[in-house]
């Protein structure tokens, strides 16, 4: 009797589980959730349903957002609206809120081909992917497609019918306009097909944010973004310095005088690649450093070093190779060092380009023999920076 009663049980529960509708999510039969929000203007909206729901009516999905019990689908067979109670992910629908709104839904994302009746003239239909395409790209999907509009209802709750056409792509790029996840769209063609929902994708595209100047050693803050392709993405900043960065938005610091070609390259997820560049001019605006490093307190006789003095000045007999040391680390560079003489060191005697910087003073100035020396270094910028010493010259 008990094993009599078992075997009715099973029998009984294996009937039962031939009749359940269980969702199916996929080969692999995990189910891949998202999350989709609506953001619903006020009035008509013109959407498509995006993921694949457990409960596709529209009581369920936008019930308590719409004070109409119902929504509108085009029948292009008939080529007329129809009011339907379910959405059927692909085709279009108007949704009529009484006020802005976010709705968010739940479900599974659709991979699979859907099959979207498409019947000459009209046919009202939506964009299910979780990528950007373009109007042009779907117009090429579709055989005998001529156009593809948005269009925008006014002032009526009650009837879709009065159409107003505010945006249409009808073969010239400057028309084209993008189509994201979740939005309804009309086509135009001339000749039947089935539609499998698919496009390619918006062709990638990169933006990099850079500004035109900055100083050395000054914390550069950089942008990048993209659009189009296939999210996520990923980001490589060359900074044309010999550094690199894979940040979306990095900061760099330059620590050399110049023209920088810094450049972003884009890759998204099927591995697309785009490429933008900007050069940035570092400027220098740091002085450089000079010192006098002959004579120094010290008697010379003919250019030669004889001993060193205690007192404040060199004592000079005869001419004199003057030398400087003028350095512009990380800078521009070192352009020239002028030398000065006299008794406020303002008489110009001559310049030197290439280190070691130096100048034969074979000439003194008569009767002046207590003079200042004077050197002043120029880097490519502009900056200078200059050195001083009080020297007395005989003959």
């Amino acid at each position: 009797m008990k094993k009599s009663i078992i075997a009715i049980v099973t029998i009984g529960m294996m009937l039962l589980s031939s009749f359940m509708i269980v969702p199916t999510f996929g080969a692999t039969g995990t189910p891949d959730i998202q999350t989709f929000n609506f953001k619903f203007v006020k009035g008509w909206n013109l959407i498509t349903l995006p993921l694949n729901v457990e409960n596709n009516t529209f009581e369920a999905l936008f019930g308590n957002i719409s004070s109409l019990p119902f929504c509108y689908r085009w029948n292009s067979f008939k080529q007329l609206y129809e009011t339907v109670s379910r959405l059927t992910p692909g085709y279009g629908y108007w949704i009529y809120v009484d006020e802005a709104a976010t709705c968010m839904i739940n479900g599974s994302s659709i991979t699979g081909d859907l099959s979207i009746d498409i019947v000459p003239p009209k046919n009202m239909i939506g964009w299910v992917h979780n990528y950007t395409t373009t109007a042009e790209q779907i117009c090429k999907t579709i055989p005998g497609c001529d156009k593809v509009c948005i269009p925008v209802i006014k002032n009526q709750v009650d009837d879709p019918t009065n159409v107003t056409y505010i945006t249409h792509y009808s073969g010239s790029s400057e028309n084209n306009f993008d189509i994201t996840q979740g939005m309804g769209f009309w086509v135009n063609v001339s000749i039947s097909s089935v539609w499998n929902g698919s496009a390619p994708p918006k062709p990638l595209s990169a933006k990099l944010t850079v500004p035109a100047k900055a100083n050395i050693g000054e914390s550069v803050q950089m942008y990048g973004s993209a659009d189009g392709g296939i999210k996520p993405y990923g980001w490589l900043w060359n900074f044309g310095d010999g550094t690199t960065s894979n940040l979306q938005n990095p900061t760099h610091k330059y620590i050399k005088y110049g023209n920088h070609t810094v450049s972003l390259t884009v890759k998204d997820s099927k591995n697309s690649t785009v490429t933008v560049n900007k050069i940035i001019t570092i400027e220098d605006k740091v002085n450089p450093t000079v010192k006098i490093v002959k004579p120094v307190r010290a008697l010379y006789i003919k250019n030669k070093f004889i001993r060193n003095l205690f007192f404040r000045m060199a004592l000079i007999i005869g001419g004199i190779t003057i030398e400087a040391k003028a350095t512009d680390v990380n800078g521009s560079g070192i352009a020239k060092v002028e030398f000065y003489a006299g008794p406020l060191g303002n008489k110009y005697l001559g310049n030197d380009t290439t280190a070691p910087y130096s100048f034969d003073w074979t000439r003194e100035l008569r009767f002046i023999h207590v003079q200042v020396l004077k050197v002043v270094a120029y880097d490519k910028a502009g900056n200078k920076a200059e050195a001083k010493m009080v020297v007395r010259k005989f003959l």
